[in-house]
């Protein structure tokens, strides 16, 4: 009686909590799709654009709140019923609020595209790991009735200079020659060193110190694996020439024995 009281205790607790499951899975508006640059050049211009669906499963009617760090920036915010464009807004600045998903609507919006186009901005702090990034895009779902908010989706992008790039490029090259030399069991310490010296100039902005310090890296790594692999080929040469001596040893010893044995018998 015991054990048939505590299994359906058991079973209703297993359903409740898939039902809590699949309350918490079903209220959120879903991003199908979306297009935001991975890195982009400061001063540069740049375009982002996402896509989000599941529109009134949270609300019936809410706005859209857009945040970005892209200068002179515009956005699009554009509403869809399948593939028939609804209605289209255009606004500038870095913050929007956007009306106009309303399940009451006589067309009421299934979809809606928001896009955006802007300047890069410049890099307030420079660094190598992790990379330094800006907002290229945040949205948040903001009921009209009492303000609740919940995240949509929030996307940044690696901003860069030329010379930054330089670097970047200087410390990776070295960091994988630090690293392929340290496998081959080279001694790295002093191109370590450099490298670090490296990666601390160029948090500091100073690229052109971050580019020497990375080639010396890149320099005393290559040159700590050639040591290295010399010393290892001089290593098994003299083992190998150790081996043939004590061959060529034994050989002559068996060589002599038999000489002797034939001169007991003609004796």
């Amino acid at each position: 009686m015991n054990l048939n009281r505590y299994s359906k205790l058991t079973t209703l607790l297993v359903v409740g909590c898939l039902l809590l499951a699949t309350v918490g899975l079903a209220g959120a508006v879903t991003v199908t799709s979306e297009d935001v640059p991975d890195e982009a050049e400061v001063e540069s211009d740049m375009s982002a654009t996402v896509e989000i669906d599941d529109l009134y499963d949270d609300y019936d009617e809410w706005a859209i709140d857009g945040e970005t760090e892209l200068n002179n920036v515009t956005w699009t915010v554009t509403y869809y019923d399948g593939d028939t464009q609804i209605d289209e807004h255009q606004i500038d600045g870095q913050e929007i609020r956007q009306d106009g998903i309303d399940r009451s609507l006589d067309e009421e919006p299934r979809q809606v595209e928001v896009s955006l186009t802007g300047e890069v901005p410049e890099v307030e702090q420079y660094s190598y790991e992790p990379r330094q990034e800006f907002t290229a895009m945040n949205i948040t779902q903001v009921r009209s009735d009492d303000g609740a908010t919940e995240d949509i989706g929030s996307w940044s992008t690696h901003h860069y200079t030329a010379n930054s790039s330089d670097a970047r490029t200087a410390i990776d090259d070295a960091s994988a020659a630090v690293e392929e030399a340290r496998d081959s069991g080279a001694d790295v310490d002093r191109a370590e060193s450099d490298l670090q010296n490296a990666i601390d100039f160029y948090n500091d902005g100073n690229f052109e110190s971050a580019i020497s310090n990375a080639e010396q890296a890149q320099s005393e790594a290559e040159d700590a694996q050639s040591s290295a692999e010399q010393r290892d080929l001089l290593l098994y040469g003299g083992v190998g020439l150790v081996g043939l001596l004590v061959v060529a040893g034994l050989g002559f010893l068996l060589y002599r024995r038999q000489q002797g044995d034939d001169y007991d018998k003609l004796g």
